[in-house]
């Protein structure tokens, strides 16, 4: 990795589209100094409970990946710190006073948090969790339960020839952990989970032609979980992941990327009701080539929006980040439109509690770039492009199910210690 004092990431923001032809995007930017990457960087960015932060974390090739907070009022408060070696995150998430980091520490799994505060400490104490099996988490939601007002974290990870979901509940700074594996030797079964009002949801691939899969777990009876396989007749899934995000109640959404016999590919995404383990119907997206969905957010709006981002070759040629706003209650097919910033790629989402969302990613010059905007009818922003499509109503798959039990085990946390380093960030522009 390189280092350039002299440049700057951008927090590119400004794009226009139309959501039914009149909805456009406001948004702000920002600069800030930053380093330039190899390869590409594993970019994650969640706004704070109060939403008047971000938290970015980077990782540089495993050199001194890094936590960023900055302030969205007055970005030139923002802090970094550099994270211990060997340590590397695929997800993170934000909740009450804590950041919960999941990913590696010495190639075993691990889950890291640190509390908010500590960020613009001038000595930090991070925690740390490893795991003998998997060899790494890739995937995390956390979340309190009512019941005993504790923090739950839903990670789901795997090693060389298993992948599993891991059920703990965060105490006495240990984690107290239940253990799902699947009994067979299906592969990519546990690529992503969401928690719903009652259940925690996962979503993968198998490796039989044309299936993909989703386990339904009652937060009351972890121990319990069912796995619902799904066979598609009216398509071809050409995937090798599936994901899935927690829409209202429990419902979720999940997807896979399909093609048509005339090579036509698109996202299908499916609209899922945890609590009656039912595919209600799915949405077709046109894509311009195959590539399996980066994220999804759900938006938590007014208009019920999921904001869909996906990495494709368009304009042709280009390889660039596209995004979707989805209606994922619509029951007819409708309009909307992608949109795309030909400057940055992005990898992560997030939402503030008033419907704006956060992109995370890089630009492509290089150095760190992030998208905050908002739907706004009012506004007409400059610099991203925009696209129509039309999104199609489907029927659901077939599906059968199977159930199985859990194993418990015990993981406690370790502390070390970090520092911090002021990172400035200055204003560019404003829609």
């Amino acid at each position: 990795m390189n280092k350039i004092t002299s440049l700057f990431f951008v927090l590119t923001l400004c794009f226009c589209f139309t959501h039914n032809a009149n909805a456009q995007v406001s948004t702000s930017n920002y600069e800030q100094p930053s380093c330039v990457s190899l390869y590409k960087e594993n970019n994650l960015g969640k706004v704070t409970p109060d939403n008047l932060y971000f938290v970015s974390y980077h990782s540089h090739n495993n050199l001194k990946d890094e936590l960023i907070i900055t302030e969205i009022s007055n970005p030139a408060n923002s802090q970094k710190i550099n994270l211990p070696d060997y340590f590397s995150a695929n997800d993170m998430f934000i909740i009450s006073e804590w950041v919960y980091l999941c990913g590696t520490y010495k190639h075993d799994a691990a889950i890291a948090k640190l509390k908010l505060v500590e960020l613009f400490s001038p000595n930090p104490i991070i925690h740390i969790s490893p795991f003998s099996e998997p060899k790494i988490f890739s995937k995390l939601e956390v979340y309190v339960d009512e019941n005993d007002e504790l923090i739950h974290i839903a990670a789901v990870g795997r090693d060389y020839s298993n992948e599993y979901l891991y059920m703990m509940t965060d105490a006495n700074d240990s984690l107290n952990c239940i253990r799902q594996k699947y009994p067979g030797a299906l592969t990519h079964l546990y690529h992503d989970v969401a928690v719903t009002d009652k259940y925690i949801v996962t979503a993968g691939m198998t490796n039989m032609t044309n299936y993909f899969i989703i386990s339904v777990t009652k937060k009351t009876a972890p121990n319990n979980v069912n796995w619902y396989f799904y066979s598609e007749t009216s398509t071809t899934i050409n995937s090798n992941t599936a994901n899935v995000e927690t829409l209202s109640g429990d419902t979720v959404a999940v997807t896979t990327v399909c093609v048509t016999p005339t090579s036509d590919y698109f996202t299908r995404v499916y609209i899922f009701d945890a609590a009656t383990s039912t595919i209600l119907y799915s949405q077709d997206i046109p894509l311009q080539e195959k590539n399996d969905v980066i994220e999804m957010e759900y938006l938590n709006d007014t208009a019920h929006t999921l904001l869909l981002l996906q990495e494709n070759v368009y304009p042709a040629g280009v390889q660039n980040s596209l995004f979707y706003f989805i209606r994922p209650f619509n029951t007819s097919s409708y309009n909307t439109s992608f949109f795309y910033n030909p400057d940055s790629q992005y990898y992560s989402l997030d939402h503030f509690n008033d419907g704006k969302f956060l992109a995370t990613g890089e630009l492509k010059t290089g150095g760190h770039a992030y998208m905050i905007g908002r739907e706004d009818p009012n506004t007409i922003p400059n610099c991203v492009m925009a696209e129509q499509i039309k999104i199609k109503i489907s029927k659901a798959p077939n599906n059968y199910s199977i159930t199985n039990t859990t194993n418990d085990e015990q993981s406690a946390y370790f502390t070390l210690d970090l520092t911090t380093i002021p990172s400035p960030v200055s204003p560019s522009c404003h829609d």
